[in-house]
């Protein structure tokens, strides 16, 4: 990923009940994060589940604020399989503890 500076103008966005998506991988993403932090540049980062869309259907600050993110990544298999239901199929899921994987953690 050469410029991290917009990435909504470098990967392919699905519109998923009415929320643009990232179609990247975790290691995208995680490409997309490390170059920022090397920018030393700040990003909104959100993850959507089923929960959280049905959430933001109802609180129209929520809403506002997860679409006006830099990066939206699918956390969620509901997701996933709405996606390719509908015919925009997302890559896989990546998961919202994505801090694991720069710190080398395993979950708990």
């Amino acid at each position: 990923m050469k410029n991290s500076k917009n990435i909504k103008s470098l990967v392919s966005i699905k519109e998923i009940m009415g929320i643009p998506i990232s179609a990247i991988t975790l290691k995208e993403t995680v490409q997309f994060i490390q170059k920022s932090i090397e920018e030393k540049r700040r990003i909104h980062h959100v993850v959507v589940n089923a929960g959280k869309i049905v959430s933001m259907k109802k609180n129209r600050s929520l809403f506002n604020s997860v679409i006006n993110a830099e990066l939206i990544n699918a956390d969620g298999q509901a997701v996933i399989w709405a996606s390719k239901f509908l015919s925009k199929p997302l890559p896989e899921r990546v998961e919202r503890n994505i801090k694991y994987v720069f710190s080398g953690q395993k979950k708990k």
